[in-house]
């Protein structure tokens, strides 16, 4: 996660528990979390298949704040 928060990578796949705080400081962008259901620590969150990624479950996807609405890579 330090990378992350220090702009050194683009892009995580982290445990929900720990991004739903630094999230909602503005230290993340919470991109979708990979759950089959929307969590209830964060429910305006989409999960992976409403994102179009139908493929992964399990942890949230994350870029640092300052970053665009998509990862490189991420893109349908």
């Amino acid at each position: 996660m330090p990378d992350l928060l220090a702009n050194r990578i683009t892009m995580s796949f982290a445990n929900i528990v720990n991004v739903v705080p630094l999230a909602r400081e503005g230290k993340l962008r919470a991109l979708a979390i990979t759950s089959i259901k929307r969590s209830p620590l964060a429910p305006d969150l989409p999960t992976m298949v409403e994102s179009g990624f139908p493929r992964l479950r399990g942890c949230a996807v994350v870029r640092p704040a300052r970053a665009g609405r998509y990862a490189e890579g991420c893109r349908g």
